[in-house]
């Protein structure tokens, strides 16, 4: 078997919310687009409603970069890292210092766009990244779900997909996350973690917290 050290992202890894983040600094680098705010408030208001899943909402949000360059993208994804090293949680570095230690590969898992995480986790040690994947055509982004969004049930069933590409069988020893959603990947870790605030604990959240309830499935 395997040893998988696995960590959710935003709000474990990372303090905040990525795709929220990257959207405000969007918006400073490129102040003209500030009328997107209009069809967000507008996506959202139609997610409250239910008329829209969140998987649909999550492509709505992200029509801002339509037709963005994926050059152009990729050096405002730089600049906005470099932004918010500061973010990263301080006990991150250390703990990934003892997962390599302790087990074979480290794994990171989100919902978060992939585009957005996969270059910063590299080049902090990550050996596998699993996010939500968006398309890019003829270098060009398109806000248009190519994965499911990658969340819930969907982290284990996409982790189960990479140790089947690559002829893995594996344990989870350390497990990483904020939040209860991620309740399936903590049943199959040995050692839970939880992050509340910032701050690295023992053991698993045990409720929903209201933006757990919104933003469920």
């Amino acid at each position: 078997m395997t040893k998988l050290s696995v960590y959710d992202f935003d709000k474990t890894i990372y303090n905040g919310e990525t795709l929220n983040d990257f959207y405000r600094f969007y918006l400073i680098k490129k102040p003209w687009k500030i009328y997107t705010v209009i069809f967000q408030l507008w996506y959202f208001l139609l997610y409250i409603l239910k008329i829209i899943n969140l998987e649909k909402l999550k492509e709505n949000f992200l029509r801002f970069l339509n037709g963005e360059n994926t050059g152009e993208l990729k050096k405002l994804i730089r600049e906005f890292w470099e932004k918010k090293e500061s973010k990263i949680n301080p006990w991150v570095k250390d703990e990934i210092l003892k997962n390599k230690k302790e087990t074979e590969i480290l794994v990171a898992i989100s919902a978060s766009p992939t585009f957005l995480i996969i270059d910063r986790l590299r080049l902090m040690g990550f050996d596998v990244v699993i996010g939500t994947d968006f398309l890019f055509e003829s270098t060009k982004f398109h806000s248009h779900i190519t994965s499911k969004n990658c969340k819930n049930y969907e982290k284990v069933r996409r982790l189960n997909k990479w140790a089947e590409d690559n002829n893995i069988q594996y344990d989870i020893v350390n497990f990483y996350s904020d939040s209860i959603a991620d309740k399936p990947l903590f049943d199959l870790s040995e050692n839970k973690y939880w992050i509340k605030k910032g701050i690295l604990k023992n053991g698993m959240p045990q409720k929903k917290t209201f933006i757990d309830k919104l933003f469920w499935k």
